[in-house]
């Protein structure tokens, strides 16, 4: 999801078009209430790829060519970040 900062023009008609954080109460220039407004919809995301696509599949991630393999599955892939609780880092 990104976030678009609209700009209205003098004499410009109101845009009616909805933004993605339309009806929250929260501060958009607040990058943690921002981020947390939206965790729950990256949970969903990866919640339903675990039960619609990975199934328990073994899985392989190829940094070198960008694909995420589950089983004999191949997906291209954008790597943002990790998360370890083993080495809490």
């Amino acid at each position: 999801m990104h976030l678009i900062h609209r700009f209205k023009k003098i004499g410009q008609q109101k845009n009616t078009e909805k933004t993605p954080l339309e009806g929250l109460t929260i501060d958009p220039s607040d990058w943690f209430q921002v981020f947390s407004a939206c965790l729950g919809k990256m949970m969903a995301v990866q919640t339903a790829c675990s039960e619609q696509v990975v199934k328990g599949q073994d899985w392989n991630l190829d940094f070198a060519e960008g694909f995420i393999y589950f089983g004999d599955q191949k997906y291209p892939v954008q790597f943002i970040g990790s998360e370890s609780a083993s080495s809490n880092t």
